[in-house]
């Protein structure tokens, strides 16, 4: 029984890093592209935090166009839209260098020295980028309630900030509606996410340099 366990614990030190660290850059990515995506939507202005001016104007055809004043609305700063997208993508960088360092150990032997040294590295890397992933996934839920609240009161209420994304903003200039609403649901969950993963111990430097000098 015991040399079973120890089989099992060896494989899921083995695979378990590789599967969470590649969970977490695609969650990376479900973070930077959509809120990157809906900045570009607003002709690169930042939406979080944001005070637009809106109008809605019922066209003949009973179509609904929101009308949005570019120079009177007060944007969010566009370094809180940078740094809530270039957080997961540093993240999702320092992963991938990760998963490859943990697939050249399996590969290889290091001097245990220098193993250590990198393992200590990393581990002080992953706190200080798990603290700035709190810092990211925060912003964005508190951002995106403002501003779907904002949009709500200067709509007088008469629309949720679900329904608003299905109308036609004046300031797409394709004429098409977009889902900034639920793309910024899906930055908040993917934020969330990669958070929970990035600390999870498996994808902490010291759990995988005791399974690697152990081996």
């Amino acid at each position: 029984m015991g040399k079973f366990a120890r089989k099992v614990q060896e494989k899921s030190d083995k695979y378990i890093p590789i599967v969470l660290n590649s969970l977490t850059i695609i969650f990376c990515m479900c973070t930077f592209i959509p809120i990157g995506s809906v900045k570009n939507y607003f002709h690169g202005e930042c939406v979080l935090y944001a005070q637009p001016v809106l109008t809605a104007v019922t066209r003949p055809n009973n179509l609904t166009t929101i009308t949005v004043d570019l120079v009177s609305s007060v944007w969010g700063e566009l370094s809180t839209c940078y740094y809530v997208i270039y957080t997961p993508v540093v993240v999702g960088i320092y992963t991938f260098i990760w998963l490859w360092f943990h697939i050249q150990l399996r590969m290889s032997i290091f001097d245990e020295g220098n193993v250590l040294a990198a393992f200590i590295i990393g581990g002080v890397t992953n706190i200080i980028l798990f603290i700035t992933l709190f810092v990211t996934s925060c912003i964005v839920v508190v951002g995106t309630s403002q501003f779907c609240s904002n949009i709500e009161t200067a709509l007088n209420h008469r629309y949720d900030c679900s329904e608003v994304e299905d109308l036609v903003w004046s300031v797409y200039t394709d004429g098409r509606t977009h889902s900034f609403y639920r793309y910024l649901q899906l930055g908040q969950a993917g934020s969330w996410i990669t958070l929970a993963i990035f600390g999870c111990p498996y994808c902490f430097p010291f759990q995988e340099r005791n399974a690697v000098i152990a081996k």
